[in-house]
């Protein structure tokens, strides 16, 4: 019966991957949220993501209900206190649909990956440098691979990372020592992802949440500024990673290994970009379309005939077992976009608005609430939605609509690398054993403090270049 149902609720997540892409890219859902009223194709979106969420819900860990309590909590709120609740309830779950569609999309292209040769190998290769170019070929390779298979780098490193450590010269202090710094290169590495790539669910909310937030401006902005943090992060432990040995026979760099992901990225932001040109619909709508027809085209090319077996387990087993991640990621869109809606406009016009913080500050500021409400346990999709529903217009308070969504994204990448509350720190808490808030928090406090400094400064000067 297990299975069965697993089945379906694949199913009802390609269903609404269908309904979200014929309405976005048709125009459709635009003019249907503007008229305050969802179409009859949205309606079986939402139809087919709620099956999912209710058919997966008897397997809900007790921190899964405890965030869907809090969804309900700000449903009746908004269900009380806001003029046309039904109107808001409908946008904020097609938000959820979006983003539930979106991972799972996502999840075919890291299907495709986890099965590549040439993933493992690049990998190893990148793991495997000596204690000079180390930091950075973590770092970068992380950034790298963490656009393609999102949090499974995390998972695919921190494995390699271990054997490499055990593998290597030292005594127990020294390997721990090792670990800790290769860990924590990965980690930054992989927040930074969050800064440039167009693929990342961060982008997604910042981009279809903020009139006139332009992604290849947000990616220019993100890549510099995550290089700058990148460096920051180096100095910072360069001093102590030079007292620690390397791991085992260390190997060349190849930046040949390389091209394939970046050529892969390249094509999937072109394809995507066209989407957006010549279509109602944005980029990332383009990249839930293509993603999982490359990762067909990828697995198909890695396993001949037996790609099509991966991608059907995906479809009724793998996707149906995210229901953890997918059930709190669609909770936090949900219940950030009603919260938006709820906050009083006068509490927003004291704090940003004509008599409120100047608006060449008020990037900076927004990146710093993510980092907080981060480091506080919230989730940074909970702060980014709330904050991007209230910078909605960012016209009216006369803000850089591509700063601030910069800014959003970049401390969503912040938050990653050091709230004691994400996937990323409490894989690896788990992973070591010194838990989420040690390798986040305290292993990161400077790197956080320095980077939260260094990048407001430069969305404050950013600002004034831009003549916002």
């Amino acid at each position: 019966m297990t299975h069965r149902i697993d089945a379906f609720s694949g199913i009802a997540l390609v269903i609404g991957w269908f309904a979200l892409l014929v309405t976005s890219l048709s125009g459709e859902a635009a003019r249907a949220l503007a008229e305050g009223a969802p179409s009859p194709l949205m309606l079986v979106g939402m139809a087919g993501i709620l099956f999912y969420l209710v058919a997966q819900s008897t397997r809900y860990t007790r921190f899964v209900w405890s965030h869907l309590a809090f969804g309900v909590m700000v449903t009746a709120l908004a269900v009380f206190i806001l003029p046309s609740p039904i109107t808001a309830l409908a946008e904020a779950f097609w938000r959820s649909v979006f983003i539930m569609v979106l991972f799972s999309a996502l999840g075919v292209l890291r299907v495709a990956a986890q099965t590549s040769p040439m993933i493992h190998e690049t990998g190893a290769m990148l793991v495997r440098q000596p204690p000079g170019r180390r930091y950075f070929a973590l770092a970068g390779g992380s950034t790298l691979f963490g656009a393609i298979l999102n949090f499974g780098v995390i998972a695919l490193f921190s494995g390699m990372i271990r054997d490499a450590v055990k593998a290597a010269p030292g005594d127990a202090t020294v390997a721990k020592a090792r670990e800790r710094r290769m860990l924590l290169a990965m980690l930054r590495g992989f927040s930074v992802t969050m800064f440039w790539c167009p693929l990342t669910v961060a982008f997604a909310i910042t981009t279809t949440g903020i009139a006139g937030a332009q992604w290849p401006e947000m990616v220019l902005i993100g890549t510099g500024l995550a290089v700058t943090t990148v460096i920051a992060g180096w100095a910072l432990d360069s001093g102590a990673s030079r007292r620690v040995a390397g791991t085992g026979d260390p190997v060349s760099f190849s930046f040949t290994a390389l091209v394939p992901l970046v050529t892969l990225l390249l094509l999937l932001s072109s394809a995507a970009a066209l989407v957006e040109r010549f279509t109602p619909g944005q980029l990332i709508h383009g990249v839930i379309l293509f993603v999982p027809l490359i990762g067909l085209v990828w697995v198909l090319r890695d396993t001949r005939r037996a790609g099509l077996g991966h991608l059907r387990r995906y479809v009724v087993e793998q996707a149906p077992a995210q229901r953890q991640e997918l059930s709190v990621l669609a909770n936090a869109a949900y219940a950030g976009t009603l919260i938006g809606m709820l906050l009083p406009q006068i509490l927003i016009d004291a704090l940003i608005g004509p008599q409120g913080l100047p608006p060449i500050f008020v990037p900076a500021l927004f990146m710093l609430l993510v980092v907080l409400f981060g480091l506080l346990g919230a989730n940074p999709l909970i702060t980014v939605a709330v904050l991007a529903s209230v910078m909605a217009d960012p016209a009216r308070y006369g803000v850089d609509a591509t700063l601030v969504a910069s800014a959003l994204a970049i401390g969503w990448g912040m938050a990653i690398a050091s709230s004691p509350a994400t996937a990323a720190t409490m894989y690896i808490g788990q992973l070591t054993g010194y838990g989420s808030f040690t390798v986040g928090t305290r292993w990161n406090a400077g790197y956080a403090a320095v980077s939260v400094v260094l990048l407001g400064g430069a969305l404050t000067l950013l600002g004034l270049w831009r003549g916002a």
